[in-house]
């Protein structure tokens, strides 16, 4: 799967768990913990993963989430860029 929609498909699915706890309860949200995705890379992308991070910056600043709700890093393995 290319990068964007692996990426993509991870912060939906943890921005939707976070969106549904923090409508169902506050204590709820609390026991989520926050998410720090590491992305591992062995060369060029296939594919550009900016969309899918602005998509998810763009849920969190409209569900109100501190930002520090979700990292990314990407770490690259070897020089073939």
């Amino acid at each position: 799967m290319p990068l964007g929609d692996r990426l993509d498909a991870l912060l939906r699915e943890y921005l939707d768990e976070i969106k549904s706890a923090k409508a169902h309860s506050p204590e709820k949200l609390r026991k989520i913990k926050h998410a720090n995705f590491i992305v591992i890379m062995d060369g060029v992308p296939t594919d550009e993963p900016k969309e899918a991070i602005v998509d998810a910056s763009r849920r969190l600043r409209d569900g109100k989430f501190p930002l520090v709700q979700v990292g990314i890093q990407f770490v690259q393995i070897g020089q073939s860029m």
